[in-house]
């Protein structure tokens, strides 16, 4: 979901520092040529709100934390807690995620329609790096993979209009394994350099079985519920995602979310999907 988040959100600041420019330069207000810059662009991203396989169960008070920012309270399991002898990784491989659906910047509505890379890196002493890579940049997340489920440690997002970085010391819990139904949590943390906040709350939907490049896959349905903060940004998220157990792979997910930076409204509606389960 961070991920995700973060990615949509790097896209609309392009399109929010497009439209500051023209105005600039022109002396009127132009927010549908920052939003035309950023489709044109292309770089929606899927989030890793749910990378692993299902549930368990959290502390009720937040966690310690020793680097900026963390904690994890809810009803399904916090920190990095949990063996690794049982737990298995994503395939490594490069995958590819379709996006679509639309963008709305300072009153300027733009279609999405845009493609991204995730290329996962292999399970090394319980830590599994990824890269997701689009036109506006690359995010980087490091997660923790274990026999209760999977814990992000570390992402890093780094494009024309947002870098930043999160390092969470206990790591904060994506999925539990399993990921029952009715399971809840939620974190917050810090960027490293202290300038944004986060804060998620999530839930087990319910299972369902999806088609994914013409294979029925099997899946938990996850809704997760996002608020950043920075200087000049206010963002909130809503988004579901379908994710495969038995492949620890988010398949699907729909995102919608609106706030604001600086001066310019802004909101969306994306959808990604995985073209196939399997790593290319």
């Amino acid at each position: 979901m961070l991920r995700r988040a973060l990615a949509v959100l790097a896209l609309v600041l392009l399109a929010a520092c497009s439209s500051s420019t023209v105005t600039k330069d022109t002396a009127a207000p132009s927010a549908t040529a920052g939003a035309t810059t950023a489709a044109t662009k292309a770089g929606v991203a899927p989030t890793a709100s749910a990378s692993a396989a299902p549930g368990s169960a959290a502390s009720s008070a937040p966690a310690a934390a020793s680097t900026p920012g963390t904690g994890t309270s809810g009803t399904t399991g916090g920190g990095s807690t949990g063996g690794t002898a049982a737990a298995r990784g994503t395939a490594p491989g490069t995958y590819t995620y379709d996006s679509s659906g639309s963008q709305t910047v300072s009153g300027a509505k733009q279609d999405v329609h845009a493609s991204s890379t995730l290329t996962m890196g292999a399970l090394a002493n319980g830590r599994q790096t990824s890269t997701l890579h689009n036109s506006q940049g690359d995010t980087t997340q490091e997660v923790e993979v274990r026999s209760t489920g999977t814990y992000l440690a570390a992402l890093t997002v780094s494009s024309p209009t947002l870098k930043t970085a999160f390092h969470f010391d206990p790591a904060v819990l994506l999925l539990p394994d399993p990921a029952r139904v009715g399971a809840s949590w939620s974190w917050n943390g810090t960027s490293d350099d202290g300038k944004t906040t986060v804060a998620t709350t999530n839930k087990v939907l319910r299972t369902e079985t999806v088609t994914i490049g013409g294979e029925r896959v099997a899946t938990v349905v996850l809704q997760s519920h996002l608020v950043i903060t920075g200087q000049d940004v206010h963002y909130t998220a809503d988004a579901t995602n379908w994710v495969a157990p038995a492949y620890r792979l988010q398949v699907r997910t729909r995102t919608t979310g609106s706030g604001s930076y600086g001066a310019f409204p802004f909101s969306f509606d994306v959808t990604d999907v995985l073209r196939s389960v399997h790593p290319g």
